[in-house]
């Protein structure tokens, strides 16, 4: 069942990277990810492999079973594109910020890791890049997952 984009902004305001939310029908967020083009709709497709091609592909199984379930209940899952920049760290820093101090314990968001007492979470798939700014880390990565 495809899902519902709940900001859709158009073509003459987009911004090269963008940072959005999936939630379950209720509004509770189970993901939050950074992004470009489609990737806000590549998650669901996902979901359609077998668990066995998303653990070989190194895809986060746990996400890609709440969207099953949302779908099992013929429901939709909620997108929401909640922050856009052309400036990428701009968004990887949005994203660290819903991440760790806005959701939290309630993401599906994988693999914690722990850089000079902030804790920032990553998906295993990805090739990671330290940069340092203003006396913070942030955790960089390509986004390709």
């Amino acid at each position: 069942m495809p899902a519902t984009r709940i900001v859709a902004p158009s073509v003459e305001q987009q911004k090269k990277y963008y940072v959005y939310t999936l939630a379950y029908p209720d509004d509770i967020v189970f993901y939050v990810g950074k992004g470009q083009d489609d990737r806000i709709d590549r998650h669901e497709h996902d979901a359609c492999r077998s668990d066995e091609a998303i653990k070989s592909r190194y895809l986060n199984l746990e996400k890609c079973q709440v969207i099953r379930t949302i779908w099992e209940q013929c429901k939709q899952v909620k997108k929401n594109i909640v922050f856009e920049t052309d400036i990428e760290l701009d968004a990887y820093i949005y994203e660290w910020v819903l991440i760790n101090m806005v959701y939290a314990d309630q993401l599906v968001n994988i693999h914690l890791l722990r850089l000079f007492g902030f804790s920032c979470k990553i998906c295993s798939s990805t090739t990671h890049n330290y940069t340092t700014f203003d006396n913070y880390v942030a955790l960089c990565y390509n986004d390709t997952r």
